[in-house]
């Protein structure tokens, strides 16, 4: 499992999460679900490591992350991908999508400084890998004109997923507590594992990391 469906559940140790934090700090952006950023409340900034702290980018369609949330705090720069308004607020970078025919589908609208308008489907629940493809390429479409060329993706499963089936991605890092015992949860994303991948031990938790095409 990656996590329980209804309220944060903590997987690995203090350790590793200063390794996550180191991560976060080594890219340009971070990015979760409306579902992690509900259950979990995350800052996605590097607390736990003295680094740089990477945008945040959600994807939120109705924008139901409350104002209080920490990902609206307005302490780091943050991006929204949302159906109701295109605005800048307090560091925080709006962008609206129009929801047009099948309720599952979303145009989304990006108002670059080049005029170039994107339009880009998209599907929440990615109901089709060719659906979730469109909308992941021109997520990162969407960031690479905003210069942001490198993303962790750090959940929710159903993110995940939809990079993994879109074969949009480069390094795949999985954390294994290998003495968590958790009855029922949201299930992890599906993905093969080479066998040369490498492993290995912080205290309790697996650290597996593996490049595309291992």
């Amino acid at each position: 499992f990656i996590g329980s469906h209804d309220q944060r559940l903590l997987i690995t140790n203090s350790f590793t999460n200063r390794l996550v934090h180191r991560w976060r700090s080594e890219e340009m952006a971070i990015m979760v679900g409306k579902n992690t950023a509900l259950r979990d409340n995350p800052s996605l900034n590097t607390r736990f490591w003295s680094g740089k702290n990477p945008v945040r980018i959600v994807t939120d369609s109705n924008l139901q992350i409350p104002g209080s949330a920490h990902l609206l705090d307005g302490s780091v720069h943050t991006i929204v991908f949302n159906s109701v308004k295109d605005e800048s607020i307090n560091n925080t970078e709006y962008v609206k999508f129009e929801i047009r025919d099948a309720p599952m589908e979303i145009i989304a609208v990006n108002n670059a400084d080049d005029k170039h308008d994107l339009a880009v489907k998209l599907v929440e629940d990615h109901g089709s890998t060719a659906a979730g493809k469109e909308l992941i390429m021109g997520m990162m479409e969407a960031l690479y004109m905003r210069n942001i060329t490198s993303v962790f993706v750090e959940g929710g499963a159903t993110l995940l997923q939809s990079f993994i089936d879109a074969g949009c991605w480069d390094e795949t890092r999985v954390i294994t507590n290998t003495r968590l015992l958790a009855g029922s949860g949201v299930k992890a994303p599906v993905t093969a594992i080479p066998s040369d991948a490498n492993s290995f031990m912080i205290a309790d938790d697996q650290v597996t990391i593996f490049a595309r095409g291992n």
